[in-house]
């Protein structure tokens, strides 16, 4: 009688002779099984990580069950094409799931499949066993397999975003997004919500050249806590050290302009590296070697000249991998160094080498305010709540948040002069309307009467009211109904909407109000807020002495100094557009609240016709007759002067 162990025992016997694969790593199996042909690639043959080895790491890192999240920062020409179909190849032959690729316009998503994934499915044998036959699986939307599927989407489509649960999730180019998908979140929020059903399976990897530290990319960049560097050794001393555009040399003293010298050190290959910690200068014949021994460093990490790592460790689901142009075998030391000559006085060749070529954020700052700019305009005594002789006029704007109001309310007067009177926060529309129109201001001359604001602009932004199914804007436009002659509600346009005609001009507009039936007509101001803020900043900058001196109260605190220093102005480069000037926020949580209130400010005297105010000699005349008319007994009706005319003080 055979025992259940005896049993057991031929059954693992038989089992000996079954072989099972061994997992291998993502450069493991594009050395084993890509071969590059020449539509691929301008070195075909089979895949080798030699090299780019500074890739072996986060490639392997698509195939760790550890890592959930990767990011590659970086410069153009390292190598990423292929490192993106090397991780979907190595996920249809051994870790298969649905894959979501998402790219910056549509035409770059179909390219995607028809030109580099489905040649490659087709051309690599332990691939092409898994596609189905039916010619309708293989299109330039998608390529349906055997056991998985993967598609493309584009930044410009929610809804390709947003239709079905996948594992893996690759973005491309982030930083030529736009900033939002539609009324949807942004794209790389909304592919990361297509991976909820993999749970702790699922896996995002992104891969971008940054544009500016407001872009997705550099976003990301902060937000992962391991960040990556590649430290190449140095052939001469073995130092361990990250590659850095300052060590790049070159002869200064080569004739002729900079043009001319940037073709001959190109030429010539007259630029080297010089290392940070001997000097010793490192030729274009270093790099292979030193680009195989280098080491991936996280910040906080040390290494020593055995290329050992010290220091804590870092947390691996979460990567970041800088890679710039430096460790391109593409890309020489002299080619880099060519184009950077040529870029010199270009903002626009600066920042597309900066991005391009280093992988690393670049802002051109045409314009920017610091907080210490504001001191002397503080320090020159103007009394709060006291409208100075010159004023014309008293305008007020008002910024909607959540829960609050933030306004501003300032004199202007001839030649574009203006004073800000008083500022704060309320918390209603009364208490709003209260401030900004029914108070009334002291002349300098307490002997003219009191004055009061002409005008309220109002933001109709500000938000969902928290546990409501209605917005601030319906309350902004039911506000501005009970004075539409003196309250505005006002809508700021941006980038491509605005710049077109007036960039502030009167419009109606047709809403449904919350729980009415039919829509109301609002009398809406429109904005191009990128317009006003240059004149602001310009003006700001003006001394106390110019025609349209810009002027601040005594009382103005440090907040109010630091939300006006809260934007800059610099040059962006927005898809496939080019380089564009943007005002951006100097950091992603700056409160600019007074910098929009005072932008409207601008606005909203332009609106007024300020422009067309007396000159402070024609108002101080005229006040000066109201002062007397106002010392004069009343008059009985019907009583004449001496000519035998009407009593009239405008004759005396």
């Amino acid at each position: 009688m055979t025992s259940a162990r005896a049993v057991w025992y031929d059954d693992l016997s038989i089992r000996s002779g079954w072989t099972v694969p061994d997992r291998q790593t993502v450069s493991g199996w594009a050395t084993d099984h890509r071969v590059l042909t020449e539509r691929d690639s301008s070195e075909p043959g089979p895949y080798s990580c030699a090299r780019t080895p500074y890739l072996v790491e986060p490639m392997d890192a698509l195939g760790d069950p550890e890592c959930s999240e990767l990011l590659i920062m970086k410069a153009a020409q390292i190598g990423y094409s292929e490192f993106l179909r090397n991780a979907i190849g190595f996920w249809i032959a051994q870790d298969s799931g649905p894959v979501l690729i998402v790219l910056p316009t549509e035409n770059d998503a179909k390219e995607v499949l028809d030109e580099r994934i489905g040649p490659m499915v087709e051309a690599t044998p332990c691939l092409a066993e898994h596609i189905t036959g039916r010619k309708r699986n293989i299109s330039r939307r998608r390529i349906i397999l055997d056991n998985m599927e993967v598609h493309v989407a584009w930044s410009g489509s929610p809804g390709s975003l947003a239709r079905r649960a996948i594992r893996y999730l690759l973005i491309d180019e982030a930083d030529k997004f736009g900033e939002f998908s539609g009324k949807e979140a942004d794209p790389i929020s909304l592919g990361k919500k297509r991976l909820t059903t993999f749970g702790h399976r699922a896996k995002v990897a992104v891969g971008s050249t940054p544009t500016t530290r407001n872009g997705h990319t550099w976003k990301l960049w902060e937000s992962i806590p391991t960040k990556k560097h590649y430290h190449l050794p140095c052939p001469h001393c073995g130092d361990f050290q990250p590659p850095n555009w300052q060590q790049v040399r070159w002869p200064k003293d080569l004739p002729g302009d900079r043009h001319l010298q940037a073709e001959r050190i190109e030429l010539d290959a007259l630029a080297w590296y010089e290392c940070r910690a001997c000097e010793g200068r490192i030729e274009e014949r270093h790099r292979t070697a030193m680009l195989g021994r280098g080491v991936w460093v996280a910040e906080g990490q040390t290494i020593d000249p055995a290329g050992i790592l010290g220091g804590p460790p870092v947390d691996a689901r979460r990567r970041a991998y800088h890679i710039p142009g430096l460790l391109s075998p593409w890309l020489t030391y002299s080619k880099l160094a060519a184009e950077w000559i040529a870029a010199i006085g270009d903002d626009a060749l600066m920042m597309d080498f900066r991005n391009s070529r280093l992988g690393e954020t670049y802002e051109v700052q045409a314009v920017s305010m610091r907080s210490a700019e504001f001191a002397e305009k503080i320090t020159k005594g103007h009394a709060r709540g006291v409208v100075p002789l010159w004023a014309g006029i008293i305008l007020a704007t008002a910024d909607t948040q959540k829960d609050h109001f933030v306004y501003a309310i300032r004199a202007h007067g001839y030649g574009w002069k203006s004073r800000l009177i008083d500022h704060g926060k309320c918390f209603t529309f009364a208490e709003l309307r209260q401030k900004c129109l029914d108070t009334p201001f002291v002349w300098e001359d307490p002997g003219l009467a009191h004055l009061f604001p002409r005008y309220l602009m109002i933001d109709s932004g500000g938000g969902a009211i928290e546990g409501e199914d209605r917005s601030r804007t319906d309350d902004v436009y039911q506000f501005s109904l009970t004075d539409p002659t003196r309250i505005l509600a006002s809508k700021g346009l941006g980038g491509r909407s605005a710049g077109r005609g007036n960039p502030v001009r009167m419009s109606s507009i047709k809403y449904a109000m919350h729980g009415e039936e039919q829509p109301v007509e609002i009398g809406l101001c429109v904005i191009d807020v990128g317009y006003f803020k240059d004149i602001l900043a310009a003006r700001i900058k003006k001394p106390e002495d110019a025609p349209d001196a810009w002027e601040l109260h005594q009382d103005v605190d440090a907040e109010y100094c630091r939300q006006l220093a809260s934007e800059r102005k610099i040059i962006v480069r927005e898809g496939r557009a080019g380089p564009s000037m943007r005002w951006v926020k100097v950091s992603q949580h700056a409160r600019n609240e007074a910098w929009d209130i005072e932008t409207m400010q601008v606005a909203l005297a332009q609106l007024a016709h300020v422009e067309s105010l007396d000159p402070p000699e024609v108002l101080a005349h005229e006040r000066e007759q109201s002062r007397i008319r106002s010392q004069l007994p009343p008059q009985p009706s019907g009583m004449r002067d001496a000519h035998g005319r009407p009593f009239d003080v405008r004759h005396r």
